[in-house]
């Protein structure tokens, strides 16, 4: 990890770059979320703010699409930082001047950053081809790792940071904006410094789409109507696996939180006395313990888990995710919990990376980022259904029958799983994802 950092600067200029871009983007939206909380009718404001951070993430396959379709990505990468850099400059102007208790003032604000948030996103979908030709592909998933934990240690720290100092200065939105524009500005130098590298990777790029697409134009053109994604994905196991039972996860393991910090309400034998022994403090350990699993998984790529096949991995973590549920659901312990989340945690740190790397190998070139974008939008929609579904048993019932439902739940997961890696002979992961052609008809 340390030698691909050193000797590849173009890599070292995107990590940089990603570096500021999510300390701005995450210090601002800690600081939006208070500012909201002090709006008139505050509970709807933190309800807007919330379902807006939510949207990009939901528009992913649309983003994917337009990502295919921007022809210079490097210089989209370098406007686009400009654009957010005057963008929260925009806002600090309008925290100055504006009237922050009036919602005329606070919907054009919450615009601005579903805007920033969005473009954001784009961004990170355009990408895509350009990393896949400026990190080699044995250490694509260390990069991969790399990246997450990056983005994880940097939501931990920047969530404490921005609240505390959003005090320090007491309150002064406008200067705080002004922080964020220039985490931008230095997010746009960062990849400007490496641009030459860049542009060298955009061109290897473009030239392996038009390749790509290419080679794709005789089998489109052989059949009456091209492929769509849904052919694409029930035709490959491999991917039609990761689909499934990985929007499976996300449904089942997203609301852990939540309904663990339902729990932590009335099951105070979960603290942790004397030195944690409030519920504030115990949902800090709990959430700070799942992310460090996260960082130090992300961070060990090349360990014995990291070694092993995409399916094996969900596989596993379907059996943690059983245990889990089960446990917590008639034997609630602690120290039991704070393991399995550990577990849980260090098992999903793999998979993501993992997938991204192996998707980056065999999806076609010209396609990468629309499919890519496809998958994060099924991916992403199954995560606030998930924590309907469960909330509301926990709130109608008990979190404890959440607990069992998605224990439950998870084994039947876990042997649905294992009944379809049998059926379809999953062998390694490139091999069962190439034996189809995983190409979504052009319109």
């Amino acid at each position: 990890m340390k030698e691909l950092i050193r000797s590849n600067k173009a890599f070292r200029a995107i990590i940089v770059s990603d570096l500021f871009e999510t300390i701005g983007a995450v210090l601002f939206n800690i600081v939006f979320l208070i500012y909201a909380a002090q709006l008139p009718n505050k509970t709807l404001a933190i309800s807007v703010v919330s379902f807006m951070a939510v949207m990009p993430m939901v528009l992913q396959a649309f983003l994917g699409n337009m990502a295919g379709r921007i022809k210079q990505p490097i210089k989209y990468m370098l406007d686009r930082r400009l654009f957010q850099t005057v963008l929260y400059l925009l806002e600090a102007g309008l925290f100055f001047f504006g009237d922050l208790k009036s919602w005329t003032i606070f919907i054009p604000l919450l615009l601005i950053n579903f805007v920033s948030d969005l473009t954001g996103g784009l961004s990170s979908m355009v990408s895509m081809p350009i990393i896949k030709h400026v990190v080699p592909n044995e250490k694509r998933e260390v990069a991969n790792g790399l990246q997450t934990a990056i983005s994880s240690i940097v939501s931990i720290v920047g969530q404490v940071l921005g609240a505390t100092l959003i005090v320090i200065i007491n309150y002064r939105y406008d200067v705080f904006a002004l922080l964020n524009a220039l985490m931008f500005a230095i997010a746009f130098l960062a990849l400007f410094s490496s641009r030459t590298q860049l542009e060298q990777a955009e061109t290897e790029s473009q030239i392996a789409i038009k390749q790509s697409r290419a080679a794709a134009e005789p089998s489109s053109a052989s059949s009456p109507k091209k492929a769509g994604v849904l052919k694409m994905i029930s035709a490959s196991p491999i991917v039609l696996f990761i689909l499934v039972f990985g929007a499976m996860i996300n449904f089942f393991g997203t609301p852990v939180d939540a309904v663990l910090n339902l729990m932590l309400l009335s099951h105070h034998a979960l603290y942790f006395p004397p030195l944690f022994n409030t519920y504030g403090q115990s949902v800090a350990v709990y959430g700070s313990v799942f992310s460090i699993g996260m960082i130090i998984s992300a961070l060990l790529m090349e360990d014995f888990l990291g070694k092993m096949k995409i399916t094996t991995i969900i596989i596993l973590l379907e059996f943690v995710m059983a245990v889990l549920g089960l446990t917590t659901a008639f034997f609630p312990n602690r120290w039991l919990l704070l393991i399995l989340m550990f577990t849980m945690a260090y098992i999903l740190g793999k998979l993501n990376p993992k997938i991204g790397a192996m998707m980056m190998r065999v999806v076609p070139e010209h396609q990468l980022a629309a499919i890519m974008g496809i998958f994060g939008s099924i991916m992403t929609l199954a995560m606030p259904v998930g924590q309907l579904v469960f909330l509301t048993i926990a709130n109608v019932y008990r979190p404890a029958d959440a607990w069992l439902v998605m224990g439950i739940s998870s084994i039947f997961l876990f042997v649905l799983s294992l009944v379809f890696y049998r059926k379809s002979n999953l062998t390694s992961d490139d091999d069962a994802a190439t034996q189809t052609n995983l190409e979504i008809g052009q319109k």
